[in-house]
């Protein structure tokens, strides 16, 4: 239970709503920009970004009205009972924690290959003279899940939470520098852009050359993916809001974020094309591995980049950590057990402080096991965590959402009409009007939220995803050490 003095500010908030959809999201939005082009990428942010606000907004409100009418909603599956009973629980529950649960792995992935690309930048050599188990990737995945556990035990609310992403703020303004700056030393090493390589105001390059080895619809597809991973607040946004002195605010919150979420996308996107070219290694700090390819080489750029990359992923591990625990929580330890005889007020305070931090463990204990578990096997299984979360991502931020709001709303019109004064004509009239617009709208937001999912699971039946820069290749030899 959040106390009075951990409530986090709106300030905090609009901080830790930036800090969860640009961890690392923002090194793929240049591939993004690259395959869409200047005002393509542009418009496709805001026409998906516009369902996103709207169902967000509508679930700020139907919270404030839950606060009032219902015990106060602290979790995403509360908010989903108090708008449609025991289903709207459910549908929201599994999509949310089915996302949240699946993001852990790959976070610790991305992380331990991320720390052996700094090792391997910073040293200057190849992974085949790493020695002993360095060029092991199971050793920086160790290394990683061991330091995770430690970190989430130090940080049980979003206050705390909230602080660490100030710095995440500053290593975004940096990472926008430092990916100018690589580009700059790219353009004085190799001179001016070719003319294939000049990215456009929409698409690029109309036909697939040798320099991509994907269908262009492929990579049209994969970027749209991207889009449609760059902006979901659904899955921390009630744990936040009921954790805000202002709950009230969160609309504001939520706008201010939006803002700096796509003016960094977009300046990261903006920068890189034009001065590396439209054909972005994806993401963009792996080095260069194709004829024309821009990728971050310049180490001065590329390894402080990596570093922020990997603090921001880290405080993005550790904010999907608390959606689980909270939800684990409101399920288990709600009070505190019972103990013989009197205790003293010190024997009480440690009595208190023991059992909190036993059943933060307890809750920090699974999500790490099925983390470890499915890291050590997103290798084999990526194409599977591609299709759940190409499935969990549109359909938690959208879909469900409209939907229940939708069965909502038509079961309390039913219970209006039933109700209301025939003599009451013009105000009948107003209201029937005023419903077909809000349950259209939820119609539109639920096809286009289909459409998203049907595009997100094209795009990993195709070979590609937002997963795919865990692969680490086609070559699994040193992922396993063998």
């Amino acid at each position: 239970m959040t106390t009075k003095t951990h409530k986090v500010s709106t300030t905090l908030a609009v901080l830790l709503i930036f800090q969860f959809n640009t961890s690392s999201s923002m090194i793929l939005y240049p591939y993004c920009v690259g395959r869409l082009g200047y005002l393509g990428a542009a418009f496709a942010l805001i026409f998906w970004w516009s369902f996103v606000i709207y169902i967000e907004i509508l679930m700020s409100r139907a919270y404030c009205r839950a606060a009032v009418a219902h015990r106060k909603a602290e979790t995403l599956g509360d908010l989903g009972e108090a708008i449609y009973g025991k289903l709207g629980r459910i549908l929201l529950e599994i999509f949310q924690q089915a996302n949240m649960w699946l993001w852990l792995p790959v976070a610790t992935v991305f992380i331990a290959d991320s720390i052996r690309s700094v090792v391997l930048t910073a040293f200057g050599t190849s992974s085949d003279n790493l020695r002993g188990g360095f060029n092991c990737h199971l050793t920086w995945l160790g290394i990683t899940l061991a330091f995770e556990l430690v970190l989430v035990q130090f940080i049980e609310n979003f206050r705390e939470a909230g602080w660490l992403a100030i710095v995440s703020l500053i290593f975004v303004v940096a990472k926008l520098g430092l990916f100018a700056l690589d580009g700059v030393m790219e353009r004085r090493a190799l001179g001016p852009l070719e003319d294939q390589m000049q990215p456009r105001l929409f698409g690029h390059s109309a036909a697939p050359t040798a320099t991509t080895d994907e269908a262009m619809w492929v990579e049209v597809l994969n970027a749209l993916t991207i889009l449609s991973y760059s902006f979901l607040p659904i899955f921390i946004h009630v744990e936040l809001q009921s954790e805000m002195e202002k709950p009230q605010e969160y609309e504001k919150a939520l706008w201010i974020a939006v803002t700096m979420t796509a003016l960094a996308y977009l300046g990261a996107g903006y920068i890189a094309v034009s001065l590396g070219g439209w054909d972005t290694t994806y993401p963009i700090t792996k080095a260069p591995d194709r004829p024309l390819q821009y990728g971050m080489s310049y180490p001065p750029a590329s390894i402080p980049t990596n570093i922020f990359v990997i603090y921001a992923t880290l405080l993005d591990y550790v904010i999907a950590h608390l959606a689980i625990a909270k939800n684990l929580l409101s399920k288990s330890f709600t009070s505190m057990p019972s103990t013989s005889g009197e205790l003293t007020t010190h024997q009480h305070e440690i009595a208190s402080w023991l059992h909190r931090r036993f059943r933060w463990l307890l809750c920090s204990i699974g999500p790490w096991l099925l983390n470890a578990t499915l890291a050590l096997a997103v290798p084999i299984f990526s194409s599977l965590v591609s299709f759940l979360t190409g499935l969990t991502g549109p359909s938690t931020q959208i879909v469900i959402p409209a939907l229940i709001l939708l069965l909502a709303s038509v079961r309390h019109d039913d219970v209006v009409d039933d109700n209301e004064n025939e003599n009451d004509d013009d105000n009948k009239h107003k209201t029937s009007t005023t419903s077909w617009c809000y349950h259209t709208s939820l119609i539109v937001c639920i096809i286009f939220g289909n459409a998203a999912c049907a595009v997100a699971l094209t795009a990993a039946a195709g070979g590609l995803s937002t997963i795919r820069f865990i692969n680490h290749g086609d070559d699994t030899r040193n992922f396993f050490c063998s």
